[in-house]
């Protein structure tokens, strides 16, 4: 699965909103990365905000009437099911301990004030939990952004990133199994195994993953998610200098792979890129370019930082009017491969009714779940009606009944087997020797 992202930040600061709702309505916003392939976003929140959950400022909502009067989590509930919608997953990324404190300069899992290590952190994350387990298209938790000032391997329980991710990710999946869990890297660090990450970007460094792995109680859930940037975001790193290094950007896959992509890989984990970007100028255009093509080479996902063009170091994918496309990123990020989520979540199978779609009556919809006939209360996501895969034992999901129901005209026409199984079909088609102009059911 391919995943191409971006992150849409400003719930983690002051306004506890995504930035932009004052020029433009949401679902533009996301309608426009649907239109450009992106298929996820990652959305950065803070601790305090989601524990205290406050009412949105009306200039942060301008362009979104509708919003107002809302509190933060509802917009966020509002913003993932306008994703769903369209077909995006949506990462939650734990981005500050307080919304009015950037940069941290602890880079801890918890700060000063806290007597009980880490807990502020975890409640916050059941917030988050309750609210968004059922929500198909939320992938997962990216447990804390860039703990730059943690070890990783040492047995120091205040300061090992590696063994809060190991507790706080257990405590994820304890409530939601089937959430990824997202774990950064560390800052600077000692020399380990002959390698040195003293100039490391926050974030970057899983040098101490040959010391100990984050080991999950479900199998297959950790996701490494280092991050990385050019000169365009920070001149001083040795191997920017392109007196010392000519062949600059070539001399840089050598440092990806030291600095995170070869210690994953021999901890036996999945790499997916949280944080790159830049200006897209000069030296850091050339960065981009060889970093676009170092991910397409291993076959990385990522996520780009970020949609925004108020990233006062990077800039985003539109100019400063949220409304002109950056031309030469979005060019930039046109090859990345995204796998479509809405045809990954085609054929899932029904599952018991949670207590959300318990006033949904047998054969109809909710926003979130259409429930299927028989004397068992099962369900799928709503997405998932009317997508051309009978999903409901009773096929009650692609009656036209049910299209109506959720506003859809008649079920797409899918290929379900072979080695394009779950791709759209193109008319006209040749099949064991017949021609087929519309849909129909030849084999198994």
């Amino acid at each position: 699965f391919a995943i191409k992202g971006v992150s849409w930040f400003g719930a983690e600061g002051a306004g506890a909103v995504v930035d932009g709702l004052w020029e433009r309505p949401l679902e533009e916003y996301i309608a426009l990365l649907a239109s450009l392939n992106f298929n996820a976003l990652r959305i950065p929140l803070s601790v305090d905000n989601v524990m205290l959950n406050p009412h949105i400022g009306e200039f942060f909502l301008t362009a979104n009437q509708q919003l107002k009067g809302l509190r933060s989590l509802d917009v966020l509930q509002r913003l993932v099911a306008v994703a769903a919608k369209h077909g995006l997953l949506v990462l939650l990324d734990m981005h500050r301990l307080n919304s009015r404190v950037w940069p941290d300069e602890r880079g801890l899992w918890y700060d000063a004030s806290t007597s009980a290590i880490g807990e502020r952190l975890r409640s916050a994350w059941r917030v988050l939990l309750r609210l968004f387990c059922d929500a198909w298209n939320v992938m997962g938790a990216d447990l804390l952004n860039e703990p730059h000032g943690a070890t990783w391997g040492t047995g120091d329980a205040k300061r090992d990133w590696d063994l809060a991710a190991t507790s706080l990710g257990n405590m994820v999946l304890g409530e939601c199994p089937r959430w990824l869990i997202f774990v950064e890297g560390i800052g600077r660090g000692e020399v380990v195994s002959g390698t040195s990450c003293e100039l490391c970007f926050w974030g970057e460094n899983f040098l101490g993953l040959g010391r100990r792995r984050v080991e999950l109680i479900v199998d297959g859930r950790v996701v490494y998610s280092p991050h990385a940037y050019g000169p365009g975001t920070n001149s001083r790193m040795h191997y920017f200098n392109r007196s010392a290094f000519p062949d600059f950007p070539d001399n840089m896959p050598a440092v990806w792979e030291a600095h995170f992509l070869e210690p994953a890989r021999l901890a036996g984990a999945t790499v997916v890129v949280g944080e790159w970007g830049g200006v897209y100028e000069g030296a850091d255009e050339l960065w981009q370019d060889r970093f676009k093509s170092w991910l397409l080479e291993h076959g990385l996902s990522s996520f780009y930082w970020a949609l925004n063009p108020n990233s006062g170091d990077t800039g985003g994918l539109l100019q400063s009017d949220w409304r002109t496309p950056h031309v030469e990123k979005q060019a930039l990020l046109s090859e990345l491969p995204s796998t479509p989520a809405l045809l990954s979540l085609a054929s899932l199978p029904p599952f018991k009714c949670p207590a959300r779609a318990s006033g949904v009556r047998e054969h109809e919809a909710s926003e979130a779940f259409f429930r299927c006939g028989g004397a068992t209360p099962l369900c799928i996501h709503a997405e998932q009606a009317c997508n051309g895969v009978h999903e409901c034992a009773d096929g009650s999901d692609e009656r036209h009944a049910a299209c109506k129901a959720i506003g859809r005209g008649e079920p797409p026409c899918i290929t379900l087997g072979g080695q394009d199984a779950l791709s759209p079909c193109v008319l006209p088609f040749q099949y064991r020797g017949e021609r087929f102009s519309a849909c129909a059911m030849d084999d198994a």
